[in-house]
C-alpha cells in the first residue's frame, strides 16, 4: 500500500495486528483479509529469529507458573517463535 517502512515500524510496536491494520489500510481496505495475510506472512517468517543468551536456560530453571510472555502477536505466533528459539514449550 506504498506505506513507508520507518512510519509502520514506529505505528506497530506493541499493538495487536488488527489494530495495526485498521490504522494504516487505505479507506475501503478489507481489514479481515489484510489481518490475515499479514498473519499468514508473520508465520512464515522464521529468519533471524533466536534467543536472548541466557533466557533458555533462565526459563528452564524457573517453575512455568512463575513468569510469562508478554506480547502483541498472538497465542500460535508467540509459541512458534519461542519454539523456534530454542525456548521448551510450556502449558498455560
Amino acid at each position: 500500500h506504498a506505506l513507508s517502512s520507518d512510519m509502520v515500524l514506529h505505528t506497530i510496536h506493541g499493538v495487536r495486528i488488527t489494530d495495526s491494520v485498521k490504522n494504516l489500510a487505505p479507506a475501503g481496505a478489507d481489514i479481515d483479509r489484510e489481518t490475515a495475510t499479514l498473519i499468514a506472512e508473520e508465520r512464515e517468517q522464521l529468519e533471524g529469529i533466536s534467543a536472548i543468551p541466557g533466557s533458555v536456560k533462565l526459563l528452564a530453571r524457573l517453575p512455568s507458573q512463575s513468569w510469562a510472555v508478554v506480547t502483541s502477536a498472538d497465542r500460535a505466533l508467540a509459541t512458534k517463535r519461542m519454539q523456534i528459539a530454542g525456548h521448551p514449550k510450556r502449558q498455560c
